[in-house]
């Protein structure tokens, strides 16, 4: 799982980069499945409780290091919205 352990919201993108649409955010105390990973560890690939995926800053969040491992490696997709 992912988690927003922070007292604020944590943005989340339509790509895996700051300068992307926010599309959610992670209120506190928020958890939700990881699906993949990039191939530099910075980004987390999350579903949303709504059903849609998007991606996280993974600094921003807490994912435990042997769940985060098992995440498989993807490319961002910049066309995806």
């Amino acid at each position: 799982m992912v988690s927003n352990p922070h007292d604020h919201r944590v943005a989340v993108y339509a790509d895996a980069n700051m300068k992307s649409q926010i599309v959610a955010a992670l209120v506190t105390g928020a958890q939700v499945a990881g699906i993949a990973r990039t191939a530099d560890n910075l980004w987390v690939l999350i579903q949303l409780p709504d059903g849609r995926q998007a991606w996280v800053f993974t600094s921003a969040v807490v994912v435990d290091a042997g769940y985060f491992s098992t995440l498989p490696i993807v490319a961002p997709d910049a066309s995806k919205k």
